[in-house]
């Protein structure tokens, strides 16, 4: 019988490089990742394949797996035990999930209470780069504070090991709730209120993020969860792996975060345009991927499936299905501001969450909105050559805030 090649202490290691961070993708992408780091190494790629069908047949299978990973990964087995005290701080509780990256646990921190606690996997916590970015995240992330954001506490990296081998973790806020990907998944298509409320939130939480200099960038439904908040359900943005702060590369620290932006990072089904083109994002990329988002919440599909990295990036530029033509309740406004969101041009996109949240807010319809707006812009400028005033500055501004004074007068009615 032939062994495969995760079965020889060479194969592993040849493998467990590639192993993790494909486990780190969703499944959906998964394929288009290890096509793309095997390259022209077929027999890599095959035994790479087979190895996460298998890992996804146990998984699913829970008792009874197809294959005991656990048998030839020593790796694959949990950081923690139910119950292991941490750091002489942390009562772990549970293994909530885990990743290519990590594991995440319900614990109790013994001086605040209940957290959630995201460890590094031992095969790869040793790697610099590994460690930095979750310092990074930890950094970023500690400078943001608002309802729609999942607060992180602290990064612990261990100093001393005489005493046995000690483990990287960060330790973060406990939501509770479910993911907008597993929402989608379980109620499909969401009404436009349900839709607007939910974008609302994600837009306060992104307005927090770049109102701080830091985007995002890997804004997707899994990555916002709906939880309860002093029982409120809200939309909480979290998973700050990826963020990066908007700044020019003025001393040394700048140009390698700059440098290392520049690089394609994100997921494939989420990211705007100028991200397949590996340029400097803006927060622009984080309201296309709002777009995407949206579109989910609004027909329960995605806009743009694709199986490769090629094919989404032609897709961008295709034309889209209405999210009304496809949930027939949904009204026209939802397609303006999803589309407008989804420019493939980053300039064409709202200028802001801020305005996109104001748009969402918005009860008049886009052409009575533009009518409204051209009458009360000649009314002004009328008023003003009567009167003789040089008032020509402010009448747009006028008309507007007269527009969106009738607008809620309407939403009272």
């Amino acid at each position: 019988m032939t062994l495969e090649l995760w079965e020889t202490p060479e194969g592993w290691q040849r493998l467990k490089p590639l192993f993790y961070p494909a486990m780190e993708k969703p499944p959906e992408e998964r394929e288009c990742f290890v096509n793309e780091v095997c390259g022209d190494d077929h027999e890599l790629r095959d035994a790479l394949l087979r190895l996460l069908r298998a890992n996804e047949e146990s998984i699913g299978r829970g008792s009874d797996p197809i294959v005991d990973l656990h048998s030839f990964f020593p790796g694959s087995r949990p950081t923690f035990k139910e119950g292991e005290l941490v750091w002489n701080q942390f009562r772990i509780v549970r293994l909530i999930g885990s990743g290519g990256m990590g594991e995440v646990y319900e614990a109790i921190d013994l001086n605040l209470g209940r957290i959630a606690l995201k460890a590094i996997r031992p095969e790869i916590a040793p790697d610099p780069q590994i460690v930095a970015q979750f310092k990074r995240e930890v950094q970023l992330a500690q400078r943001l504070s608002g309802p729609h954001v999942c607060r992180i506490h602290t990064l612990h990296v261990p100093t001393d090991t005489t005493n046995g081998p000690q483990h990287t973790f960060l330790t973060m806020e406990y939501l509770e709730g479910l993911t907008l990907a597993e929402k989608i998944r379980e109620s499909g298509p969401l009404p436009w209120r349900d839709v607007k409320t939910i974008a609302l939130g994600i837009c306060e939480g992104l307005r927090v993020m770049h109102e701080a200099g830091i985007i995002h960038r890997d804004l997707k439904s899994r990555n916002v969860m709906l939880a309860d908040r002093n029982g409120t359900i809200k939309a909480v943005v979290m998973d700050f792996g990826l963020a990066r702060e908007v700044r020019t590369a003025t001393s040394e620290t700048a140009a390698t975060d700059v440098s290392a932006e520049a690089s394609v990072a994100g997921t494939i089904d989420y990211m705007a345009p100028e991200q397949f083109a590996g340029e400097t994002l803006t927060p622009a990329a984080d309201i296309f991927a709002l777009g995407v988002v949206m579109y989910e919440l609004a027909t329960g599909r995605h806009p743009f499936p694709s199986g490769t990295i090629l094919q989404a990036a032609i897709r961008r530029g295709q034309r889209l299905a209405p999210p009304s033509s496809i949930q027939k309740s949904l009204p026209h406004r939802c397609d303006e501001i999803i589309f407008r969101c989804l420019e493939f041009d980053p300039k064409k996109r709202y200028g802001s969450v801020r305005i996109v949240a104001e748009e969402i807010e918005d009860h008049l319809p886009a052409k009575l909105r533009r009518t409204w707006l051209r009458v009360a812009t000649v009314f002004f400028a009328a008023t003003a050559l009567v009167s003789g005033l040089l008032l020509v500055p402010p009448i747009h501004e006028r008309a507007e805030a007269l527009l969106r004074a009738g607008a809620r007068m309407l939403s009272v009615a």
